[in-house]
């Protein structure tokens, strides 16, 4: 047997944002010594009033083939071959990578507040001028490229063996060996240029106003009169268009990422290419087992008894082997925001393996033609994830001031 699926999904997006900097605080909390906040408002003059828009995809395709081989080798004895060959890929589907965000400001906001005491959560901005598409100017921007492939190998060698009478009906037994490779891949060029490159009045006419009026309606709270509605949305190749042109005639910062990279089109406005890898982990997870189950049959007083008791023996090894950041140390960039500064990438690997002892019993009593009653009892065992299994340390990027998060694989 063979099956074959593939799906493809493009995405295009706006957004708008205010980040908090912790500044000019004013807060409204409920009652209690571990209240949470009702209102929380910050006063910061010319703090930015942020835009993103993205446009980026994706393409994953799965295959899998299979061979299935059944002897009966007697009227007693039948033996069972079985094997498959499974893959799975995911990989960018757009000259903007596997996600992409390139954003703008207008720095224009003093006074910012959330109200959390309804349903909704409502963001309120008081901005010293009435916005203005000329007010805009080109800020940060983030562009990934992610690639993943799954390859699972399995083998499995089975039987059945029949009595014509006894209280062992058959024996079922068995050998199984499957093999999982997994690899995921990433690479980020990220400009945290969170204050600007641009001058205002540069990107003025690639911007189409917008409202986000209507667009929770049909929440509690969602037509608050307090929140933010009118933003601008544009095209972001447009607006990394004319970014590159303003770079190469000077009007605009060529603002260099934490790593230096520029990404091949230069200006770090693009995704790197699939060899210039940020990240890279691969674990190969080999699991030997065997098994095997008695099939029994009896009677307890009137009442036909089916039994099942079986044990199953599993031997798993595990290798990682991870590309990870090598880091160094933040840069404050502005406001909350800290860039993670890496020196290159290094190489670690690790290894391990466990193996499990699972005993199982099935039992069940036909009462009557229609009562069953059953008993069961098993150990059964359940791997972990294979991001959990990975190798390498990864900081999450950009750092706040009340802390960093990041990860590891055991």
């Amino acid at each position: 047997d063979y099956t074959y699926a593939e799906l493809e999904l493009d995405r295009v997006f706006n957004n708008y944002s205010s980040w908090f900097n912790f500044g000019g605080q004013e807060s409204v909390w409920t009652d209690g010594p571990q209240g949470s906040a009702l209102e929380y408002t910050e006063n910061s003059s010319g703090a930015d009033f942020a835009m993103g828009a993205g446009r980026d995809a994706f393409r994953n395709e799965n295959s899998s083939v299979g061979l299935n081989l059944l002897w009966d080798v007697s009227d007693y004895l039948s033996l069972e071959l079985d094997y498959h060959d499974s893959s799975a890929t995911n990989e960018p589907n757009s000259p903007n990578g596997s996600s992409s965000l390139l954003a703008i400001s207008a720095f224009t906001r003093d006074r910012t507040s959330g109200y959390f005491n309804g349903a909704f959560p409502v963001l309120e901005l008081g901005l010293s001028d009435p916005l203005s598409p000329d007010d805009m100017i080109v800020t940060g921007s983030v562009f990934a490229n992610d690639f993943s492939r799954m390859d699972i190998d399995q083998l499995e060698l089975s039987g059945n063996y029949g009595f014509d009478s006894g209280f062992i009906e058959s024996i079922d037994f068995g050998v199984q060996l499957t093999e999982v490779d997994n690899r995921a891949t990433s690479s980020v060029v990220q400009r945290d240029a969170w204050g600007g490159v641009t001058s205002v009045g540069a990107i003025g006419d690639l911007m189409t106003p917008a409202s986000a009026s209507s667009a929770f309606d049909e929440i509690s709270g969602g037509t608050d009169s307090r929140r933010q509605m009118d933003f601008y949305t544009y095209d972001i190749n447009e607006l990394i268009e004319r970014t590159e042109a303003l770079i190469a005639s000077g009007d605009a910062t060529l603002f260099t990422p934490g790593d230096g990279n520029l990404g091949p089109c230069g200006t770090a406005l693009c995704p790197k290419g699939p060899n210039d890898l940020d990240q890279d982990r691969r674990t190969t997870e080999s699991t030997e087992a065997i098994y095997v189950q008695l099939n029994m049959a009896t009677e307890w007083g009137d009442y036909p008894v089916d039994m099942r008791l079986g044990l199953r023996y599993e031997q798993t090894d595990v290798d990682s082997t991870a590309l990870a950041p090598s880091y160094t140390g933040l840069n404050w960039v502005a406001g909350n925001e800290l860039s993670l500064q890496s020196s290159g990438s290094t190489f670690t690997s690790l290894s391990g393996d466990y193996d499990y002892t699972l005993p199982n019993f099935d039992m069940s009593i036909d009462f009557s033609d229609t009562l069953v009653g059953r008993f069961s009892i098993s150990k059964t065992l359940t791997r972990p994830n294979y991001e959990d299994i990975q190798g390498g340390t990864t900081l999450d990027s950009p750092v706040r001031v009340d802390g960093g998060t990041g990860n590891r694989g055991n």
